[in-house]
């Protein structure tokens, strides 16, 4: 399992730990933010997503969310988090790391103190055209329930200004209060940059069916040689077979 997989499952098992109760919320509330949500949609600025931890489906979300972003086939009001997250550049799986790190010192906050933290990310997504593209995310906590657990939120997203898809990924943990910054990652080296002309001309002919046995006659090297880089492809490019390699290798531009 590479590491965005894992990341996404360790960003789900802990939010399916969440349990809200119907009498420790109150819809009355989060009905009062819908005429501020259509206000920010009509300004045309940044897309607004609000999700409720309560029902684990999104509250509220820009009617023009598909449409700007290009997830036509997968419509965003209609799926969880692993969908998007899902989509995630593989070095960018910082994003989820750094939500479960967030949300382990958000726990351990006074609850009176548990809205002051915003999240900033920036992360690069593959949307339904095939096309990368790069987000920043501002996400505010609006409401907790009457136990102090995470109830609505509110995510402000973005194209960034600089569409530099070789960039990584950021994700900041900050106190809206005090300024003061509490987590910051960044994501490792682009995949794919620390790959050997010899591994590139190896996967290429894995891209084009080639065995083990015929790419090691072709460059003239053992079929052990060409197994070992072919393992070493696997982890450099954070994925668990070859035919995710060569998928991911041809949209990094790789092969």
């Amino acid at each position: 399992m590479g590491r965005l997989q894992q990341s996404i499952k360790e960003h789900s098992r802990f939010f399916e730990n969440i349990h809200i109760q119907p009498d420790d919320i109150d819809y009355n509330i989060a009905n009062s933010y819908l005429p501020f949500f259509k206000l920010i949609d009509s300004l045309q600025t940044s897309l607004i997503v609000s999700f409720d931890f309560y029902k684990r489906d999104y509250f509220y979300c820009s009617e023009r969310f598909n449409e700007v972003f290009g997830f036509h086939k997968n419509k965003l009001p209609h799926v969880d988090h692993k969908f998007i997250r899902g989509r995630f550049h593989p070095d960018d799986f910082i994003i989820n790391t750094g939500s479960v790190k967030t949300l382990h010192y958000f726990y351990r906050l006074p609850v009176e103190k548990r809205k002051n933290l915003r999240l900033i990310h920036e992360f690069r997504i593959l949307n339904d055209a095939g096309k990368w593209i790069r987000m920043i995310v501002q996400n505010d906590i609006l409401e907790l329930d009457k136990k102090g657990n995470m109830w609505l939120d509110l995510k402000l997203w973005d194209f960034s200004p600089e569409q530099d898809i070789e960039a990584p990924g950021r994700f900041i943990c900050r106190n809206k209060t005090s300024g003061e910054i509490i987590i910051a990652l960044e994501s490792p080296v682009k995949s794919g940059t620390n790959i050997s002309s010899r591994e590139r001309e190896v996967l290429s002919l894995v891209a084009r069916g080639m065995k083990s046995e015929e790419i090691a006659e072709k460059l003239c090297i053992s079929a052990n040689t060409v197994n070992n880089h072919r393992r070493k492809l696997l982890k450099k490019l954070d994925v668990s077979n070859s035919s995710e390699a060569v998928t991911l290798a041809m949209k990094l531009g790789i092969i």
